[in-house]
């Protein structure tokens, strides 16, 4: 049920619109950005397979995102996506 929480909820959604906002706010490079996330979320820098995968999801969303017709927002929205991916994981949900 938590993971379904996370996909779905209205409060999630907030928020990661307000993380990629801030995220997006500080630089236009997609590696600082996700540097800057998990500096943010994770109180560590990314490893370089976690970047890798990072600007491949980034891409990939905006892809489908204009495929499905949007055009305005899609940066915006491809972030978000990954923000909330980066909500799910159990580094972010569970402390150690």
């Amino acid at each position: 049920l938590q993971a379904l929480y996370l996909l779905n909820d209205a409060f999630v959604h907030e928020q990661s619109q307000r993380v990629a906002g801030r995220v997006m706010a500080q630089t236009a490079d997609a590696k600082k950005r996700i540097s800057n996330a998990y500096e943010l979320l994770f109180a560590r820098p990314p490893v370089s397979d976690e970047v890798a995968g990072g600007i491949a999801f980034i891409e990939r969303a905006q892809a489908r995102l204009r495929e499905d017709g949007m055009t305005d927002g899609v940066e915006k929205e491809a972030w978000c996506a990954y923000v909330r991916v980066l909500f799910r994981l159990n580094e972010f949900v569970y402390l150690d």
